[in-house]
């Protein structure tokens, strides 16, 4: 099996702060990936048009699907890729490149395509994204690989474990990753026709850092949260997060030479059971 299960030490490489650069890059690389949904695929009232699935096979988050073709970014090797049907057709390396070759090769790789459906100007993401000299014209570069490859492993390893869950919680949405925050989540949904806009619900996901934490980390979070509630206790590690949001948090370092799998569902077990109560209770 490809990716983190072949080589766990690539989830804590020392520090954790040492992902920073390169999930920075991938953050802003990820947005060509996901223009596509924005410009071809017809829109969902959760945008989920515009996310991102990670694929194991390829190594790469992808977007949704428009006759046939699809767009993904390989995180290992920064590297956009186009689909048609299930094959990979067309690669451009960023290394080198700036956001603008990438979008351009993309506008120009579509059109070759498919000049009728495709020939047109890509509607870039216009939300707010973490600073990075790429971010203003700056060149992609991978002189630190491992890291790539770190993040890539981190994204493999939260695929599987979130997807796992699907088996206890029936009511989950899909697995997704989303190119505004860059992190990889679902919500368990307490019945199968709630609304996710209006009604209680549990997200879990990971991010591979952010301002709040340099390193990767799992979170559990809770809707609504009740005002004035305890925090109950994680008996299986991590902390309750309460600055700017709220939410159980278990960072990568605590992994150290543990087995990643098994503290991680152990993790998310006790944080969705503690948030589960927390918005059930009368």
């Amino acid at each position: 099996m490809p990716g983190l299960f072949s080589d766990m030490t690539k989830l804590v490489p020392p520090p954790p702060t040492a992902l920073t650069d390169a999930r920075l890059q991938l953050h802003h690389a990820a947005q060509i990936a996901a223009s596509f949904g924005y410009t071809f695929v017809p829109p969902r009232p959760d945008w989920s048009h515009t996310s991102l699935t990670w694929n194991r096979n390829h190594q790469a988050l992808i977007s949704a699907e428009t006759d046939g073709v699809r767009v993904g970014l390989r995180l290992a090797d920064c590297t956009l890729v186009v689909f048609d049907g299930a094959e990979s057709k067309h690669a451009c390396p960023l290394s080198g490149k700036t956001l603008e070759d990438g979008y351009a090769w993309l506008e120009e790789t579509l059109t070759a395509m498919d000049s009728e459906t495709m020939g047109k100007p890509l509607v870039r993401p216009d939300h707010e994204l973490p600073t990075h000299p790429v971010g203003t014209d700056a060149s992609f570069s991978l002189e630190e690989k491992a890291a790539f490859e770190a993040v890539s492993a981190w994204f493999d390893f939260a695929d599987g474990r979130l997807r796992l869950l699907g088996e206890e919680y029936p009511h989950m949405t899909p697995v997704a990753c989303w190119p505004h925050h860059f992190d990889i989540a679902r919500v368990i949904l307490l019945s199968p026709d709630a609304d996710q806009s209006k009604d209680p619900s549990v997200g879990v996901g990971l991010s591979p850092g952010d301002h709040a934490y340099a390193e990767p980390y799992w979170y559990v979070t809770h809707w609504p949260s009740p005002e004035g509630a305890e925090l109950p206790p994680l008996p299986s590690g991590g902390h309750w997060h309460t600055e700017e949001w709220t939410g159980a948090v278990l960072p990568g370092s605590a992994f150290a030479h543990l087995d990643a799998a098994s503290l991680t569902d152990a993790f998310l077990a006790s944080a969705i059971a503690s948030s589960l109560a927390l918005i059930q209770e009368p």
